[in-house]
């Protein structure tokens, strides 16, 4: 138990026993000046009663009023004190309760206000203490009018000392906290108060992007801020949940919709799903459409044409049960696009040469599978295509172009999947002398005779291998075609000889490499490796994310070379275990030498400690600094950085 919390527990049961005492005291004050209640009481029946015989009524009603109120404050005082016993015991409910009968009782009296507001104040709720507090103040008199104004300035000055943090923070830390947070906690805080409702509605940065997954939306709260939203996404969702969604669109709540993403939900009808798309026909740009395994095909085509300025559209089916028909496409109507991804099995050439005829302006293609056939037709109707995807499963969502063209002049980004389209060797011979960003995914063992009469690739500048059960046999036969490269990803790979290493080495114009999830490497081949381009002094960007071989030797090498900018460490957490503490603070000591290191991120590094901090704070030129958290260091070591211009991001 924190000491905090000692002492807010022995201030309340001080707080108690107070009001304990002051009971009693009252209590036994008023029965000292009226020992003699029951005589006081037979007397005045008496005298009620002789009254009456001689028909003296208004002495009659005075003298029974008199014992009656006798009684009452006796039946008041008593549930005084068993009103404090309640409370004592953990019954709150019954306290209240027997407050609220002395007001009854005795409207005009100060007792049972202040009972009340005792009461409300110690279990917290200030807001109805105080206004037990008032109505005392404006319905009683007698005693206890001073004790009811001091009780009712307190338990003001405790509610003004609340701090609400979404009541009070600035709209920029608000954001920034709430990022942190999913859409659906986001939408229950809206129903808090009105007051959170008024504050978390008013920021449209932060509804502009909404993801329902999985849970079931409150669609009242939702209708504060769909104003705001420019992206939807359902992922996930109930069938129900889906229509609701799309009524709510039909009905105009989400005026600003810029691009709606239906993902692995059973996609509603076109009795739902038109009249939503079509609510929305002058804003959404982008629509993303992925069903469920076991859903039917969806009639794509006519859902392009109901989205008349549509630039990016995907339509992905895993699995179709039955022969699929996808509908007429109206050529004049989506003339916008200039992204396609279509991932269908079973999709015909017919298909896809009216889709591709229909959207001329095309810079971006993905297909679930193809044939040299298949880009000759892309080819012909998309003269200022620069990216093709050929089958893009899950795990290459990651490629990205990093320069798209402005004016194509060809294909220059292009993504393959060797699973389902063996046919390389004849696309790169169409596309090989403009292709410039090249990801090639390569599942399960690897058919090496694909790749003996790979064609020279003479503006290659950037190469991703994903997948590849031995990246050495692909990667060695395009380095020897691709002498300008300068951009290499390994994700996913093993490495299982060092000519792959030995042809990087050979490059003259390298200036960035990224190992992500690399496995198997000969040991020892890495650090010779990585001493070599030390040596070149071309190499400018490096990444290691979550590799076998990161130990504390290759970190003292990466310190050692000099022409370093930017530099990526992230480990899992058995990767951990070869980087030790020592290790890691010569690393960041040699770093000192390096005049230019920009970027440095060190990622589930668990011995990232004060002294760590203090180290890198003193390096001239770093401006982003990434780390894990929480890690062994604290708030002291942060301050470090006061007054230096280096931003301290998380690891995503």
């Amino acid at each position: 138990m924190s000491k905090r919390t000692a002492e807010q527990l022995d201030h309340t049961a001080k707080r108690k026993h107070a009001i304990a005492d002051d009971i009693l005291k009252t209590i036994q004050q008023r029965y000292a000046t009226n020992v003699h209640g029951d005589e006081a009481f037979q007397s005045k029946l008496g005298l009620t009663l002789n009254a009456f015989d001689n028909a003296n009524f208004s002495a009659t009603i005075e003298n029974s009023t008199d014992g009656i109120n006798t009684l009452v404050q006796k039946q008041v005082d008593l549930l005084y004190f068993r009103s404090a016993a309640y409370y004592q015991v953990g019954q709150f409910s019954k306290a209240i309760s027997d407050a609220h009968t002395m007001i009854q009782l005795a409207p005009t009296q100060t007792l049972g206000y202040l009972r009340a507001g005792q009461l409300f104040s110690m279990n917290g709720n200030q807001k109805q203490a105080i206004k037990a507090y008032r109505m005392g103040l404006t319905m009683a008199t007698g005693e206890h009018r001073d004790q009811l104004e001091c009780e009712c300035q307190q338990a003001e000055a405790k509610l003004h000392h609340r701090v609400d943090i979404i009541a009070g923070a600035p709209y920029e830390v608000l954001s920034h906290i709430l990022s942190y947070l999913c859409g659906n906690d986001i939408v229950k805080m809206l129903g808090v108060c009105k007051e959170w409702q008024r504050r978390l509605s008013d920021p449209a940065e932060l509804w502009s992007s909404l993801v329902i997954a999985v849970y079931r939306p409150d669609w009242y709260h939702l209708g504060f801020i769909s104003h705001h939203v420019v992206e939807l996404e359902l992922e996930r969702v109930k069938f129900g949940t889906c229509n609701k969604a799309m009524a709510q669109i039909t009905l105009g709540k989400f005026s600003r919709l810029r691009s709606l993403a239906i993902t692995d939900c059973v996609v509603p009808n076109n009795r739902n799903l038109f009249p939503a798309l079509d609510a929305v026909s002058d804003t959404l740009l982008e629509l993303t459409i992925s069903p469920k395994e076991s859903d039917r095909a969806i009639e794509f085509k006519l859902i392009m044409g109901r989205c008349p300025k549509i630039q990016k559209f995907r339509y992905s089916h895993r699995y179709i049960h039955r022969s699929p028909t996808f509908g007429t496409l109206p050529s004049n109507y989506v003339s916008s696009i200039t992204s396609l991804d279509l991932d269908i099995p079973g999709l015909q050439e017919s298909d896809i040469e009216e889709t591709l005829r229909a959207c001329p302006n095309l810079r971006s293609v993905c297909l679930g599978s193809g044939s040299p056939e298949t880009l000759q037709l892309i080819r012909r109707y998309c003269a200022n295509l620069d990216t093709l995807w050929y089958r893009t499963p899950r795990h290459t969502h990651s490629f990205r172009p990093k320069n798209p063209a402005s004016v194509s002049t060809g294909i220059r980004n292009l993504c393959y999947s060797v699973m389902g389209n063996p046919h390389l060797e004849a696309v790169l011979n169409q596309v090989g002398e403009t292709v410039e960003e090249f990801a090639l995914s390569i599942p399960g063992m690897l058919r090496h005779y694909l790749y003996d009469n790979i064609p020279s690739m003479p503006n290659l500048r950037s190469l991703n291998i994903l997948h590849c059960h031995n990246a050495s046999m692909p990667g060695t036969k395009i380095l020897a075609k691709t002498p300008g490269l300068e951009h290499i990803v390994l994700t996913g790979c093993n490495l299982r000889s060092v000519d792959f290493l030995e042809s990087i080495q050979q490059l003259n114009y390298l200036k960035e490499l990224d190992f992500t999830n690399v496995g198997t490497a000969i040991p020892g081949s890495i650090h010779t490796f990585m001493r070599t381009l030390a040596a070149k002094g071309t190499i400018q960007k490096i990444g290691f994310r979550r590799c076998k071989f990161v130990d504390d030797s290759l970190l003292s090498i990466l310190a050692a070379t000099k022409s370093l900018v930017h530099i990526t460490v992230f480990c899992d957490d058995d990767d951990v275990r070869h980087i030790t503490e020592q290790g890691l603070d010569d690393f960041c000591k040699s770093l000192r030498a390096h005049s230019a290191i920009s970027f440095l991120s060190l990622g589930n590094v668990d011995w990232v400690t004060d002294s760590t901090l203090q180290i890198l704070s003193t390096l001239p030129h770093l401006r982003i600094l990434e780390l894990t958290l929480p890690t062994k260091c604290t708030l002291r070591g942060l301050q470090y950085f006061n007054g230096k211009k280096v931003q301290i991001a998380r690891v995503s």
